[in-house]
């Protein structure tokens, strides 16, 4: 895909700082700015991990300058996709949001009525992409919304979740080979949508499918691995195993079948947004693996 966006117009701060106006509107709060190096395994190890909260808007470009060093050191860079009512980033600090995302996986970026406003490519061929609102709506309603987008265009949706860590455009992939810069390549600002135009294009809550759930192959390739891994997960926590089992049992998975192998914290994202449900009161998209597994 071509650049739509002229980043050679912009310095890399400035081009953050849009980045961000296009995702958070008028919105104020907390922006989380989450830091760390990468092992020679693929891991982000905990110690390595430094995290910092800005008030935005007033410190955006203080954020975005510290972002760019940071990466410039041989750090992975991310940020919450949404904006925080105090500085710890969990579900219940999620303040009001002015954009949808989700990390795409290797799934298609959506085109026609679904098309995003703002895509960024983490790695070549990898996408980050976002949905800008009309209205700040409710978080949770947010991630509902989030949830059927992922169903909708084929995605994991473990990528949508609220307090999802994404990449900061301008900063460098350093869990690749040839370490790809993080490439801001669409931002569409006159577009945006309503919660109410997408409650009606996307697939309805509880929505399942009649199709059966795949064989898992001996090798599963880049663009199936957190698919399957999410199905897995799924299909395991319907049944009552707990976190630590799914944890052991998507591990050996991950080491033996998928090609190359996941970071292990990626794996642990997926087990953890799995294992937050009880099995009874799994969510939709847990109860369709489930059920055709």
């Amino acid at each position: 895909m071509d650049a739509l966006y002229p980043t050679s117009t912009v310095s890399p701060t400035e081009e953050v700082q849009k980045f961000w106006r296009h995702l958070f509107g008028g919105g104020d709060g907390f922006l989380q700015v989450w830091t760390g190096v990468r092992s020679a395994d693929g891991s982000i190890p905990s110690k390595t991990i430094d995290s910092r909260f800005f008030d935005y808007p007033a410190q955006a470009a203080r954020a975005a300058q510290w972002a760019l060093e940071r990466s410039e050191k041989g750090r992975e860079i991310f940020f919450c996709s949404h904006l925080l009512l105090d500085r710890r980033r969990i579900k219940e600090n999620a303040a009001s949001v002015r954009s949808l995302w989700g990390d795409l996986d290797g799934a298609d970026i959506p085109n026609g009525e679904l098309k995003p406003t703002t895509v960024v490519e983490s790695s070549p061929g990898r996408f980050h992409a976002y949905w800008r609102l009309t209205n700040a709506i409710p978080p949770e309603l947010a991630e509902r919304l989030n949830q059927r987008l992922a169903q909708r265009i084929g995605a994991d949706p473990s990528g949508f979740d609220r307090t999802q860590l994404l990449r900061v455009p301008a900063t460098t992939n350093y869990k690749y080979e040839g370490k790809p810069a993080v490439r801001l390549i669409r931002l569409e600002g006159w577009r945006s949508y309503s919660a109410a135009e997408l409650n009606r294009i996307l697939p309805q809550e509880g929505q399942t499918f009649s199709r059966g759930a795949e064989p898992v192959g001996e090798c599963i390739p880049p663009g199936k691995r957190n698919d399957t891994l999410a199905s897995l997960a799924g299909t395991m926590r319907r049944r009552g195993m707990g976190e630590a089992e799914i944890f052991a049992a998507l591990k050996v998975t991950n080491r033996l079948r998928c090609r190359p192998s996941l970071p292990v914290e990626e794996v642990r994202r997926i087990v953890q947004s799995v294992s937050r449900y009880e099995p009874a009161s799994a969510p939709w998209w847990v109860k369709v693996v489930s059920k055709n597994a």
